[in-house]
């Protein structure tokens, strides 16, 4: 009763943290046109910032991976998500579209811990035989997760611009 108890509180966690990244890849995917008339630039300007997202996420796997295992799972979590958010800040003030390509690589960077930790998570929380069922669920919050973001970013474009 008591470890089924803490699945359904572990797993929620683990899922928010496992889509940051996917979240922030998708959600600001219906506001192309908005910014790059906010930044006077053609929309395939602004698709560097998506290009500059992925460098981020990618790079930041060979680092997140041997900082986890080196230092635990907190301080990098921490880390990683302070980095995300001070750069989600750093985008929404951005004036010129290569401080938002930069501030985009920099939350990159920062949201791929919040991935790569939760993964590493599972191995810590769970049983060998526990883990296969609970990355499974994982990958479906990750799956869901291009399906709402988009529509979020809608909302908020339709509400605040």
């Amino acid at each position: 009763m008591e470890a089924r108890r803490s699945t359904f509180i572990v797993l929620p966690l683990l899922g928010a943290l496992s889509v940051v990244s996917p979240f922030s890849i998708d959600m600001y995917l219906t506001a192309y046109t908005q910014v790059a008339g906010e930044f006077n630039v053609p929309t395939n300007v602004i698709s560097l910032t998506l290009s500059a997202y992925f460098i981020g996420l990618a790079g930041g796997q060979l680092f997140y991976g041997p900082v986890l295992d080196r230092f635990g799972r907190k301080p990098p979590l921490a880390f990683g998500l302070i980095l995300f958010l001070a750069a989600t800040f750093g985008c929404a003030l951005a004036t010129d579209i290569r401080v938002l390509i930069a501030l985009r690589f920099i939350q990159g960077v920062g949201g791929c811990g919040a991935q790569v930790a939760s993964l590493a998570m599972v191995r810590d929380f769970f049983p060998p035989r526990q883990s296969a069922r609970i990355l499974s669920s994982l990958f479906l919050f990750i799956a869901v997760s291009p399906l709402l973001a988009p529509t979020v970013g809608g909302l908020i474009v339709s509400q605040w611009g």
